[in-house]
């Protein structure tokens, strides 16, 4: 729906999305303790700015936990922390991801490695960069991350390699589901 609805307005999508399987899913045969969010590029975006934020679940009557294990693959996280104050504007209303309280049991953050690409032989993004730097936020709130540099892939062989049951990303994605830990918040 962009323009009209622009980050991070638009994460009240999903919100209204696990609002909705948090009360649905036991009648399903789910477990509502297991809720998983996964997303490529801008969805990982929308994913990460939930999974780091403890201020949504309260209005939405749901549970500090309620995301069990997030999968990211190929954002571009909190874009404007790198770039120098002096010399660019953040838009109206941005708001970066952090301060961060809160982290769930385990986060996997997969990228194109070393500089991925937006297509094969396009300019380099700051994915890879963003990705480890969201992984040492997370991990200094007491989240564990399953770091995932996919080598050589391009923006779209990310989200692919999701599906490849012999992938890096998807082998990582399964440790997770399989961990019974307790998400933690500080």
């Amino acid at each position: 729906l962009y323009p009209e609805t622009r980050f991070p307005e638009n994460t009240a999508s999903v919100v209204t999305g696990l609002a909705w399987i948090a009360a649905n899913i036991g009648t399903r045969g789910g477990d509502p303790s297991r809720i998983f969010l996964a997303g490529h590029s801008a969805g990982a975006e929308l994913c990460a700015y939930l999974v780091v934020r403890a201020d949504w679940q309260e209005p939405a009557d749901l549970p500090i936990d309620i995301i069990a294990g997030a999968v990211l693959v190929s954002g571009e996280y909190d874009e404007y922390q790198y770039n120098d104050p002096e010399t660019t504007s953040r838009p109206a209303g941005y708001q970066p991801f952090g301060p961060m309280h809160h982290a769930p049991n385990t986060t996997v953050i997969a990228f194109g490695s070393p500089n991925e690409p937006n297509t094969v032989g396009g300019d380099e993004t700051r994915i890879g960069e963003t990705s480890r730097a969201l992984a040492r936020e997370l991990e200094a709130v007491g989240g564990s991350v399953i770091l995932v540099p996919l080598v050589n892939h391009d923006h779209a062989e990310t989200c692919a390699a999701l599906a490849d049951d012999q992938s890096a990303v998807f082998d990582a994605t399964l440790r997770m589901i399989h961990q019974d830990r307790t998400p933690t918040t500080s």
